[in-house]
This record gives C-alpha cells, sequence and structure tokens, in this order.
C-alpha cells in the first residue's frame, strides 16, 4: 500500500545505530562501561558509575526539553557537532589513557550525547509508518549484535567502550547532514494557526500511548532489578545465545510490519506487547534458582521485544509536526530514570521477589491491554467509513477502488512533494475521517492531524474536502 525506499530506511538504520548501541550497553552490559578490564581498580564502583550516567543522561533529556525545540536549525546543528567531536575525543582519551577516572567520564559523556542524538533523530526523522518499523526493527538487531560483539570479541573492555565512541561519532555525523535539509519541516508555522506547546504535545500523546509508557518502565524495571543475576552475566557472554535471541526478536519486528503493511493500523503495536508479556510470566513458572540457556533466551526475547515495542511506539506517537523529538526525549528520559531507580532497587530487593513482582507486574499489564481494548480504542477497530461521494459499491467493486484510491494518493503526494507523513494520512483524509477519528486510528492528537491536513491542502492548493477529492482522478474512475 506504501511505497518504501530503501536509501531511507539504510539511512534512518545508521543514524538510530550509534545511540540504541549506547542504550544495549548500558541496559544490558553497564558493567563494561566502567572499567577497562574486570580486574581494574575502580574510581567509582560499577553501579555508581552507572548511576551517574543515568543521571547525566536524565538531565540532558530536561535540556532537550527544555531548550533544543527552541533553537534554530544552526544552533541544533552546532549541538550536533560538538556531539560529533566529543565521541571522538572520547575514543581517544580511553585508547590513550590508561587512568581508573577515564571509563566513568566516557560512560557519562556518551550517555549524554545518546540522548542529544535520540531528541535530533526524531526531530530530522520524516518517514513513514513501513519504514519506521523497518529500519527500527534491523536498528535495534544490529545494536544488539555490536553491543554484544564489540566487547565479547575485542575480549578488552576499552576497546568495545572506543568503538562505541566511534559508532556514536558516525551516527552524529550522518544526524548533522540530515540538519542540512530541515529547513522545510521545521520552517516558521503560518501566521494564525497556533503551535503546540511541549506540555499539550505530552499530554496528547499520553493519552492514547499509555501502553507504550508502561512498556518502557516494565523493561526498565526487569533489567535494573536483574543487576545481580550473575547467571545472566555468564550468560550473556554465550553468542550463539545472544544471537538466537536477536534473531527472534528481529522475526518478531518483521512480523510487526506484515500485519501494518495488511492492516494499515498502528493500533495492534499496543496489543502485540502481550506477548513479551506473556513470555514474563512464563519465565516465571519455568525459571527457578539456576538460569538454563533456554530460560536465558525466553527473558532476552521478552526484554528485546518490549524495548522494540517501545522505541517504535515512541517514534509512531512523536508525530508532531512543530515539536517533533520532544515527546522521543521525554520518553527516554521516564525510561532512563525508571533504570536508575530499579538498580537502586536490585540492591535491597531480593533476587527471588524481583522475579515474583516482574510476574505479577506482567498479569497486571495483560489485563490494562485487555482494559484498553474493550473501553479505550474502540474506534480503531471500526472499518474506514466511506465518503459521501463515494456511491455504493460491491465487495469486488470496493476492492478495486481501495487499490486506485492508493496508488491515486501516492501519486499525488510524489507530484506535490508531501512528506512521508502526510502520504500516509492523504488517503485518511480523501474518505472523509474526522480529524478526531484519524487521531485515534494513528494514536496522534487531533491537533496534530488538524496541522497535517492544513499542511497538505496548501501543498495541493485545495480549500475543502470536495475539492481534495475532486483532484484525484479517482473520482473519474468512479
Amino acid at each position: 500500500m506504501f511505497q518504501l525506499s530503501v536509501r531511507n530506511i539504510a539511512s534512518a538504520t545508521l543514524m538510530q545505530l550509534g545511540a540504541l548501541s549506547f542504550l544495549f550497553t548500558l541496559l544490558f552490559k553497564p558493567k563494561v562501561l566502567t572499567a577497562y578490564t574486570s580486574e581494574d581498580i575502580l574510581l567509582l564502583s560499577p553501579l555508581v558509575s552507572t548511576e551517574v550516567t543515568v543521571a547525566a543522561m536524565v538531565l540532558t533529556g530536561l535540556v532537550c526539553l527544555s531548550v533544543l525545540p527552541r533553537c534554530s536549525n544552526r544552533a541544533i546543528a552546532v549541538v550536533l557537532a560538538a556531539f560529533v567531536l566529543v565521541p571522538l575525543a572520547i575514543c581517544l582519551l580511553v585508547l590513550l589513557v590508561y587512568q581508573s577516572a577515564v571509563p566513568p567520564l566516557a560512560s557519562i559523556v556518551l550517555g549524554m550525547s545518546c540522548s542529544v542524538q535520540v531528541y535530533c533523530f526524531v526531530r530530522s526523522s520524516n518517514l513513514g509508518t513501513s519504514e519506521l518499523l523497518l529500519s527500527s526493527g534491523i536498528c535495534l538487531a544490529l545494536a544488539a549484535l555490536f553491543s554484544h560483539l564489540a566487547y565479547v570479541a575485542t575480549g578488552l573492555h576499552f576497546l568495545g567502550t572506543a568503538l562505541l565512541a566511534l559508532l556514536l561519532a558516525f551516527s552524529g555525523f550522518l544526524l548533522g547532514r540530515q540538519e542540512r535539509d530541515l529547513s522545510q519541516k521545521t520552517a516558521a508555522i503560518d501566521e494564525g494557526q497556533e503551535q503546540e506547546s511541549i506540555r499539550d504535545t505530552i499530554r496528547g500523546s499520553l493519552a492514547t500511548g499509555l501502553p507504550v509508557l508502561f512498556e518502557s518502565l516494565f523493561v526498565a524495571f526487569t533489567l535494573g532489578t536483574s543487576w545481580n543475576q550473575q547467571e545472566f552475566d555468564a550468560l550473556g557472554s554465550n553468542s550463539p545465545l545472544f544471537l538466537v535471541g536477536i534473531v527472534l526478536s528481529a522475526a518478531f519486528v518483521f512480523v510487526l510490519f506484515m500485519v501494518w503493511r495488511k492492516t494499515s493500523t498502528t493500533s495492534f503495536l499496543m496489543y502485540s506487547a502481550a506477548f513479551p508479556a506473556t513470555l514474563a510470566i512464563l519465565l516465571n513458572i519455568i525459571g527457578g534458582n539456576d538460569i538454563s540457556p533456554l530460560v536465558f533466551v525466553i527473558a532476552l526475547l521478552s526484554e528485546f521485544c518490549f524495548l522494540a515495542l517501545a522505541w517504535i511506539g515512541v517514534l509512531i506517537l512523536d508525530k508532531s509536526p512543530t515539536l517533533s523529538g520532544v515527546l522521543a526525549s521525554f520518553y527516554l528520559l521516564v525510561f532512563i530514570a525508571a533504570f536508575g531507580i530499579s538498580l537502586l532497587l536490585s540492591l535491597l530487593m531480593p533476587l527471588i521477589l524481583a522475579q515474583k513482582l516482574t510476574a505479577v507486574l506482567a498479569v497486571f499489564f495483560l489485563l490494562y491491554l485487555l482494559f484498553y481494548a474493550l473501553y479505550r480504542p474502540r474506534s480503531l477497530l471500526k472499518e474506514v467509513p466511506k465518503s459521501p461521494s463515494l456511491p455504493s459499491l460491491s465487495g469486488a467493486e470496493s476492492a478495486n477502488i481501495h487499490e486506485l484510491l492508493s496508488s491515486e494518493c501516492t501519486l499525488l503526494a510524489r507530484e506535490h512533494g508531501l512528506s512521508a507523513r502526510e502520504t500516509e494520512l492523504l488517503p485518511l483524509f480523501v474518505v472523509g475521517l474526522s480529524s478526531t477519528e484519524i487521531g485515534r486510528r494513528m494514536f496522534i492528537s487531533p491537533e496534530t492531524v488538524k496541522t497535517h491536513r492544513k499542511r497538505v491542502y496548501q501543498k495541493l492548493s485545495v480549500a475543502s474536502h470536495q475539492e481534495l477529492y475532486d483532484l484525484l482522478s479517482i473520482s473519474r474512475e468512479v
């Protein structure tokens, strides 16, 4: 139904890769960021170093929320340039200076660079849902693989950190180039058009995307409380087991992509979180004091799938035309803060209690998804109503018209330079859906839909729905 650009997918994958690789390292292998080797005398303990990194990322996220949305393209480009040079400097520092203060410093600075790059990637992204699903799925798999091999293959922690810094610098460089093409996307809003406030953007997205927030909090808790599970650390060095978890997670994301291609609605992303939640409950049933390879793979699959759903969900929700990146920074801030709190809980909570509590949280999450499906987004399950201008058609004729509508909208979007997101929304504008209905289907606020609609009408030089419908050659075919 929607056209895919291999170039866009590859570019988006590379721009995400640095930040996501650091996140995977921080979440799954935080201890390797804190020392050159496990025998080093540390300036800070692994836990303290990780907590300081978390605090630095939270503070950077607050800056992204409060300062960067009001900055010009040039100012943001300068910030990105700084966070390209800084990881390069950290790379050289790690390689050349053998001091106990260097690894914690590298972890902190790379964490700050990660927060800035997440904001800038979402801000500069103009991908459709299909391209987001594919690029994010590929990037998550590559990031997990790179994070694992960078430390396991080299055998030396400082080499893994140096490689991670180089990757962050490369992703930052690509994001800096992308900033040059943002003049049209982030141009000043037309006179008379209200700008969305940061608070309204977050509030509107939370109203429809609470499951994404719960997914983030759930995986932050499970990863944080597993800090002291030595068995996971041992099995985590087993590359074949890690690879199995990555492949299964990538297959899960590919299934999501195929479902999207058939349904063209993002509501299934919310409900597909039932799969990793069920795996978390299964772990409590079959797991014990001794963690077997099977239990390790299931745990890895559950956490990878939750992370993938949370990340993809945030990218899809963050579709504000004027404040792109704000929601992603907010979710990352909440997620990292929850992870830091969970690390502290791991010191106070016995392992068996953490496992039981994880299963209880998974049950409550499944119940919430059921409640959400029954009472919250009922309109998401409705069929797209026909436009008043369309005559009554038989089933076969309706299918043909639907296919023709999709192709005509794609051609029209290309001719008039519509963005990927505007192209996705165009068929919904044509069939006459209200802004509220479209917002519920696409999990964005009605105000955001209105902004997109106004821009589409301006680009197509139409002033009403009927004029938009008449513009399509499909009207003549009917």
